[in-house]
């Protein structure tokens, strides 16, 4: 029997994220530039900055958030088709 596009089930079954371990509040950020800290939360709502090691990359986080997507699910790897990352 072959399988059809139309007769596979598609769907979300776990998601995962990771951010960067470094913070810079965003009142370090106001003093750099010049600027009153609720200037700039009032305007763009960033109360603080995440910066990625100097050793650490995209895929690194995207590995991290991939494992967490994995283990929302419940499921292993081997059992995935498709990955989205955005």
């Amino acid at each position: 029997m072959t399988t059809h596009p139309a007769d596979t089930a598609v769907g979300v079954i776990g998601t995962g994220s990771a951010l960067p371990e470094s913070r810079v509040p965003s009142e370090d950020v106001a003093r750099v530039v010049g600027v009153e800290h609720g200037w700039i939360v009032e305007r763009i709502g960033v109360l603080e900055r995440r910066f990625a090691a100097k050793d650490e990359t995209g895929t690194d986080l995207a590995a991290r958030a991939s494992s967490a997507a994995l283990a929302a699910a419940g499921v292993g790897a081997e059992e995935i088709d498709v990955v989205i990352l955005a």
